[in-house]
């Protein structure tokens, strides 16, 4: 039987609420809670995959998961986008030889290769489920950490190289 805050924990991530149910848990010995027994991450889960896209906020359930699938795609196109103008920035580079700009481009697909990997192994779902007990915001939380890391790399890609 699960408890009334892990059934919850999709309720708790939206409604902004975790905070109040975090205060208010007492530690319990082997019973699945709203982090979890022995959950050790430090902050709720909502408090780790940042904030839901506007657009998104007032949804719930299959809502909620179809705007975020949505709102992910947006993101991996501009991802997309940004390794593109990315590539632009190094080929236009004058500075560098054509020996060096291979050499770039070669650690660019290398480095964006191995940021792809990270997010999509830290987005598994028996992962994020293990944070969230599996309970009913699992799905929600899982492609809010892949929409977060997708924005967050396409923003730090425009960071580091910006087009002049």
């Amino acid at each position: 039987c699960r408890s009334f805050a892990t059934i919850s924990s999709g309720l708790c991530f939206f409604c902004g609420i975790a905070g109040i149910l975090q205060r208010l848990k007492k530690p319990t010995s082997g019973r699945a809670t709203f982090q979890g027994a022995g959950h050790s991450l430090g902050s709720p889960p909502a408090q780790q995959f940042g904030t839901v896209p506007a657009a998104c906020a007032a949804a719930g359930g299959y809502e909620l998961d179809h705007c975020l699938q949505k709102a992910f795609a947006q993101a991996d196109g501009a991802l997309n986008a940004a390794y593109r103008k990315t590539q632009a920035v190094v080929a236009a580079n004058t500075d560098l030889s054509t020996h060096q700009k291979k050499a770039w481009q070669a650690d660019l697909v290398a480095a964006q290769r191995a940021c792809l990997g990270f997010r999509d192994a830290d987005c598994k779902f028996d992962l994020v489920g293990a944070e969230w007990n599996f309970g009913s915001g699992t799905t929600a939380a899982q492609h809010q950490r892949m929409l977060n890391l997708t924005l967050a790399r396409a923003k730090e890609l425009l960071e580091r190289y910006p087009q002049s």
